[in-house]
């Protein structure tokens, strides 16, 4: 009775992955309409002895019959194949899938800014959705694992941005629809992926790495625009100051204290061209090398 009832979940089971379920696909009746033999069997047995086919069976009850001619080692087999086969191929679709989100983290990297859904969905790992481009290819509709996921990390960030350890920028125009699809709150990707890489595991590394790439780019842009590090503000007495240190300190040599400018020619050079004592005396002690001895130098 017991390797009846193991033949059974065996065939049972090679059937479910073949044919997705056990019941019966709807088939056609003569008048070209559809009925599901589980419920109006006796339709369309009617039909198939109209037709002279009073003998065909469906495609399931023949491969279950080639299923019950088998032994119990026979059918064991073919579930660790069925198993082996579906666990390389989940392997390739996974990877697959890792393939394709990583050729989308640059475009999503070079984003003015995240709103609350498509943040939420890269928190867990997701390609967000967007008008025009793929979906992300491992997505499953109707999933309520990851349903539930988005959803938690959509709780995450509403708490991260309440308590103000999430910086955002709100939208003036928020209405009911913008509540309703995330799109009330938006943030910078320099700031909320910071955020999330400490929060969520899922959060693509790749994409962390490629918002810091584009973050130290554009700081390296500001400084080559402006010729400072901060962006294009400037002043007298920063100009002053750039220029001491280029005209003293540029051919310094830390391991030779006599290449070292005195303190006091650089406050005369720098009174020269218009900077208060005071102020050049601070400048000229800003611009010291750190560790240099004091005194008189050879």
């Amino acid at each position: 009775m017991a390797e009846i009832t193991d033949r059974k979940k065996l065939i049972d089971s090679l059937l479910r992955r073949q044919f997705r379920s056990l019941a019966p696909p709807p088939v056609t009746t003569l008048s070209g309409g559809y009925t599901a033999p589980v419920r109006d069997r006796a339709m369309w047995k009617r039909d198939l002895a109209v037709e002279g086919r009073s003998n065909e069976v469906t495609p399931m009850d023949r491969q279950r019959a080639q299923y019950e001619a088998m032994s119990l080692k026979e059918l064991q087999a073919q579930v660790e194949a069925a198993k082996a086969a579906d666990l390389h191929k989940a392997q390739q679709d996974a990877s697959q899938t890792n393939l394709l989100r990583e050729a989308r983290w640059q475009h999503w990297a070079k984003k003015d800014l995240w709103s609350e859904a498509e943040f939420a969905a890269l928190c867990c790992g997701f390609v967000p959705d967007e008008r025009g481009m793929p979906a992300d290819p491992g997505r499953v509709a109707g999933s309520d694992q990851q349903a539930v996921a988005i959803l938690r990390a959509t709780d995450d960030i509403r708490r991260g941005t309440l308590s103000q350890t999430l910086a955002f920028v709100p939208r003036d125009d928020t209405d009911v629809a913008n509540q309703m699809y995330g799109t009330a709150r938006h943030y910078s990707p320099v700031i909320a992926a910071e955020w999330a890489a400490t929060r969520f595991n899922a959060f693509p590394s790749s994409l962390l790495a490629a918002v810091r790439e584009r973050k130290e780019a554009a700081r390296g842009s500001a400084a080559a625009t402006h010729g400072w590090p901060w962006g294009s503000h400037e002043t007298d007495l920063l100009r002053n100051l750039s220029a001491a240190a280029l005209q003293f300190w540029a051919l310094y040599d830390p391991s030779d204290a006599t290449t070292a400018p005195k303190n006091k020619d650089v406050v005369d050079w720098l009174k020269a061209r218009g900077v208060a004592e005071r102020n050049a005396q601070v400048m000229a002690t800003v611009l010291r090398a750190d560790g240099l001895p004091t005194g008189p130098r050879k």
